[in-house]
């Protein structure tokens, strides 16, 4: 009885996993489209055509129709009151951002011009400082500087066995999570 329960629970678990691949898959190509249709938003004021002008302001300016938004279901066998009141209130959410916040963010991002950096200068409001991670340092490789210099060397260093180091190739990684825009400068010799 017991190893019954578990194997619908399974079931079910597996069920519900597939569902959400799906909407996660349908949320991807919605944001796809809305991605599509800001782009077009973009290059509207650069249109010279009055009438081409006009029907693509129509077709892009239009907001999405309900059958085009995302449906959510719940299914009613399921017993997870908490989990469908969530789901429910996610899809509104979902639901007004499509509404009201394209037309928003369309908006402001025409009106952003992004300067792309040339000069050191520029680059360097990008710069961080990186510290290399001692447990992934491969064994030929010797950190200093307060683990921000490596120097490849001939004679193997003794760190202690770590199930992230490198064992094959003159590799280190930096512990510092990395994200948006970066910049940092290496010196090399040798």
């Amino acid at each position: 009885m017991r190893s019954e329960v578990k194997e619908l629970i399974r079931d079910q678990e597996k069920a519900e996993v597939s569902r959400a691949e799906k909407l996660l898959e349908r949320l991807e190509q919605e944001i796809a489209e809305l991605r599509r249709r800001d782009a077009e938003l973009e290059q509207l004021p650069h249109t010279e055509d009055d009438i081409h002008f006009l029907q693509s302001c129509q077709s892009v300016c239009a907001p999405p129709g309900p059958g085009d938004l995302l449906r959510i279901t719940v299914n009613p066998h399921v017993s997870f009151e908490a989990v469908s009141k969530h789901v429910s209130e996610l899809k509104e959410q979902l639901e007004d951002i499509c509404k009201g916040e394209f037309v928003k963010i369309s908006q402001t991002v025409n009106k952003v011009h992004i300067l792309e950096p040339r000069t050191r200068e520029d680059f360097l409001q990008y710069s961080c400082e990186l510290t290399l991670d001692p447990n992934t340092v491969y064994r030929y490789l010797r950190l200093s500087e307060g683990n921000r210099e490596v120097t490849r060397v001939r004679k193997i260093q003794s760190y202690l066995d770590h199930p992230e180091r490198f064992d094959c190739q003159p590799q280190v990684l930096c512990r510092e999570g990395l994200s948006g825009r970066c910049y940092w400068e290496a010196e090399w010799n040798g």
